[in-house]
């Protein structure tokens, strides 16, 4: 009787043992596959089924990676503020990271650029130039600045419409 349970648990613990084989080399076989494919939907299958398996945090580590290419392309398509932010909140130190910066300052510069041509005020031009130190439209910015004084004083000179006021204008403007 001893013998025939020696026997039964043997046999359970090579069932076991088997299964427990079996289990890892399908999770080394869909990991593999996973990694060939460098595809995020065969990672998340993976992850799925072995959730604590050998190869999940390194599986983990890499769906992240292609999660972040797939957001970093979708970024540069649409190249908008609200976009690169998100990716720069999504993944402030990731591959792509001082790119989004880049680009993300080339756009508000450029949005700030438009604003002050619209705005096409001396309190426009300066907000920008303060913004934008070494932007290379603040040599355009001080000369609209200029031009907006000039035609200013040509406008009070032909409002006061006297000779001492065009001279005061000639002087400051030769």
């Amino acid at each position: 009787m001893k013998t025939s349970c020696l026997r039964f648990l043997h046999a359970i613990f090579m069932v076991v043992v088997f299964f427990s084989l079996l289990t890892g080399c399908a999770s080394s076989k869909l990991y593999k596959e996973a990694k060939t494919s460098n595809d995020i939907n065969t990672y998340k299958s993976y992850l799925a089924k072995y959730p604590d398996g050998k190869y999940s945090e390194q599986a983990l580590v890499e769906l992240e990676s292609l999660y972040e290419e797939r957001d970093w392309k979708e970024s540069i398509t649409l190249s908008t503020i609200p976009v690169y932010e998100a990716f720069i909140a999504r993944y402030p130190s990731g591959k792509h990271s001082t790119e989004a910066r880049q680009k993300l300052a080339e756009l508000q510069e450029h949005k700030a650029w438009n604003e002050a041509l619209k705005s096409n005020t001396i309190d426009g031009y300066d907000n920008f130039e303060k913004d934008f130190p070494s932007s290379s439209h603040v040599p355009e910015a001080i000369a609209k600045i200029k031009q907006i004084r000039e035609d200013k004083a040509w406008n009070d000179a032909i409002k006061t419409g006297t000779i001492p006021a065009y001279e005061s204008f000639l002087n400051a403007y030769p």
